[in-house]
C-alpha cells in the first residue's frame, strides 16, 4: 500500500486541486477502456511524482483531483498527465487534442474551501445530471471515505482481484502501460488499479475530522460550489467579460428552465438558451459555445 505523509504538512508541502475544462473536449471520455485508462494513469503518475491523491471525480468531459505534495511535485504531475492524457487521446481518436485537454492547477491555503474542493470532486458528477448517488458513481472516490464495508465492492462485483505483484513485467506494461516499479501491494481488477489501493483515505477523512462534517459538505450549498466554479475561472484566466458571460448565463438558465446548471439541460434546452442569450446580449457563436458545452458547429447550425 502507499506509504502516505502526516495529514499535517510540513513547510515543503501544499494542498492543490487539479481540474480540466469539459468545454473544450467534449469527448475526453467515451468508453470504460477510456475512464480505466484515465484512473491508471493518475495513479502511475502521482506514484512517479510523489504525490499524495485524496480524491477524485472524472465524468466524460473533464475531470477534478485533489492532491497534497510539494509544488514542484505537483507541478510535474499536472504536466505530465497533460502530456500523456494528449497522447491518449490523439493515440484512441486519431485526431490532435493538443490545444484542447488543458489541466489546470489552483493552490488551496483556506481549511474550509479545501473542505468544499475535496466534497466538490467527488458530488459534482451527479450534480451534472447523472441520476445516482456519489457513492454509487463509480468514476469518484466517494465510496472510499467513512465506510465500514468492503469499500472495493463498487469496482470489483464477482472479478478477480489481482495483486501488482503477481504481474509479470510484460503483463505489467500490457495492462498499466508503463514500466515503473509500481508497489507490489497495489491491486487490479478488470484492469483497473482499484482507488483503495493508492488514495489516501485517511487523509481526505482527517480534512473533514467527522462523518457529519463530511455529509453536511457533501451537501454543499451553491454558494460554496460557486466559490469553486469563480476561482477555477481566475485560474483560467477568464477574462470579465468571459466572466460576465458566464453570469448571463446562469441566469437566463434559471429564468427559462428554473435551473442554474447548463448540465441539467437537455441538447435541445441548451439550444434554446444559446438563442435567448444570442438575442439578448448577442454574445459570439464561440462564446455561446462555452456557455452551452455544445460544440460551436451545432450553435451555428441551429442559430443562422
Amino acid at each position: 500500500m502507499f506509504a502516505f505523509v502526516n495529514f499535517k504538512l510540513n513547510d515543503m508541502e501544499a494542498y492543490f486541486h487539479l481540474f480540466s475544462d469539459g468545454a473544450l473536449a467534449p469527448d475526453f471520455i467515451v468508453s470504460e477502456q477510456d475512464y480505466i485508462a484515465t484512473v491508471n494513469r493518475l495513479a502511475v503518475q502521482t506514484f512517479v511524482y510523489g504525490v499524495v491523491i485524496l480524491s477524485f471525480g472524472i465524468e466524460d468531459t473533464h475531470l477534478h483531483f485533489l492532491v497534497r505534495g510539494e509544488p514542484v511535485n505537483c507541478r510535474k504531475l499536472k504536466n505530465a498527465f497533460q502530456k500523456e492524457t494528449r497522447c491518449y487521446l490523439k493515440y484512441t481518436r486519431k485526431q490532435n487534442f493538443s490545444t484542447v485537454f488543458v489541466l489546470d492547477m489552483e493552490e488551496i491555503t483556506d481549511e474550509d474551501y479545501l473542505r468544499s474542493v475535496g466534497t466538490y470532486t467527488i458530488t459534482q458528477a451527479t450534480k451534472d445530471g447523472k441520476k445516482i448517488m456519489p457513492y454509487d458513481y463509480k468514476w469518484c472516490t466517494a465510496a472510499l471515505y467513512f465506510r465500514r464495508v468492503d469499500i472495493d465492492a463498487l469496482w470489483v462485483g464477482d472479478r478477480q482481484v489481482i495483486p501488482v505483484a503477481g504481474l509479470s513485467l510484460h503483463r505489467r506494461q500490457e495492462i498499466l502501460r508503463t514500466k515503473a516499479e509500481l508497489p507490489g501491494g497495489w491491486r487490479i481488477c478488470g484492469g483497473l488499479i482499484l482507488p483503495s489501493s493508492f488514495v489516501d483515505i485517511p487523509g481526505f477523512e482527517k480534512i473533514y475530522k467527522t462523518h457529519n462534517a463530511f455529509r453536511v459538505f457533501c451537501s454543499s450549498s451553491r454558494e460554496k460550489d460557486n466559490r469553486i466554479v469563480d476561482s477555477m475561472a481566475r485560474v483560467r484566466g477568464f477574462s470579465y467579460e468571459e466572466y460576465e458571460a458566464r453570469e448571463l448565463c446562469r441566469k437566463v438558465c434559471k429564468r427559462l428552465f428554473n435551473v442554474s446548471d447548463v448540465y441539467l439541460l437537455t441538447a435541445n434546452q441548451r439550444i434554446s438558451l444559446a438563442r435567448s442569450l444570442r438575442k439578448e446580449f448577442n454574445m459570439g457563436f464561440s462564446q455561446l459555445a462555452r456557455r452551452v458545452h455544445l460544440p460551436e458547429i451545432e450553435i451555428i447550425r441551429n442559430l443562422k
